[in-house]
């Protein structure tokens, strides 16, 4: 598995804070999960601000909604939800993300 740079996970760290404290076995609204076998899944009513009445599956260090955590597994070989796998998830999110917006590599920059 790809090896993050102290600069990646500096930027990790600084998502992870405001997402979950830096824990990855959280699910949104403050519940935990026990297996990292498979991102959780569950559906969590979201009951202030703008989207009252949806609901969230985020859940993990980065908040990864189901689907979006399918999307980066499935692109990238991910094959659980671990800690490790988590990390590397969220960095090729933010790479790729950062890339489509300015064309750039987030590591070089």
């Amino acid at each position: 598995m790809k090896q993050l740079s102290p600069e990646a996970r500096a930027l990790l760290d600084a998502i992870a804070g405001s997402e979950s404290a830096g824990r990855y076995d959280v699910i949104y609204g403050g519940q935990r999960f026990n297996s990292f076998a498979d991102h959780p899944r569950v559906a969590v009513p979201i009951t202030t601000g703008p989207n009252v009445g949806k609901t969230s599956s985020a859940a993990g260090r980065y908040q990864f909604l189901g689907s979006t955590w399918d999307d980066v597994a499935r692109r990238h070989g991910l094959t659980d939800f671990s800690p490790a796998s988590q990390d590397i998830g969220a960095w090729f999110l933010a790479d790729d993300e950062y890339r489509r917006d300015t064309g750039r590599d987030l590591q070089a920059d």
